[in-house]
């Protein structure tokens, strides 16, 4: 008899006749098919504060440079969903959270944090919390760059003193 496995199902009962050799005992059996998930849907909080995943499948924070550690929580939709935070192959079923603990100044501006997903069919997702860090620096008496000046670009110095910013030309 023909069975329909269908994809929109997530379990699926197979039933199974046999016949003795006698041709006259006949027993049934189910077989009992339980699909896996693909679910690799998160949620990824940082200090608590949630983040949104940008267009490229990364989850941006900006914090203080005075911020020595922080707490990542990464959720998974699906509580039998594995989840690594840091690459440190220490998978943890539905929810994992993080401490990261990192000498920030000598890490640099920008630190990138791995997360892995693992859903129960295997499918595999990756992506990463980008820690932009602010400087918190305002001690600064000369800003250079290029700055609009009537909607044209030119390269000018910038001074500050207490009465505020004065763009002044480059000599």
């Amino acid at each position: 008899e023909w069975v329909n496995l269908s994809l929109d199902e997530d379990v699926i009962t197979v039933p199974v006749l046999i016949t003795a050799s006698d041709g006259e005992t006949i027993a049934t059996y189910n077989i009992i098919l339980n699909r896996l998930s693909n679910d690799t849907e998160i949620t990824v909080a940082y200090d608590e504060m949630m983040l949104q995943r940008d267009d490229e499948g990364k989850y941006q924070v900006e914090i203080l440079d005075t911020k020595e550690s922080g707490k990542i929580k990464v959720t998974a939709n699906d509580i039998n969903t594995k989840i690594d935070i840091a690459n440190t192959n220490n998978y943890e079923q539905g929810m994992k959270e993080y401490t990261l603990q990192k000498d920030t100044k000598k890490a640099g501006r920008i630190i990138e944090i791995p997360i892995s997903v693992i859903s129960q069919d295997g499918t595999v997702e990756e992506s990463v919390i980008v820690i932009t860090r602010i400087s918190t620096n305002t001690n600064v008496s000369k800003v250079e760059g290029t700055f609009k000046v009537d909607n044209v670009d030119k390269t000018k110095q910038a001074t500050v003193d207490d009465d505020g910013l004065y763009v002044i030309p480059v000599t």
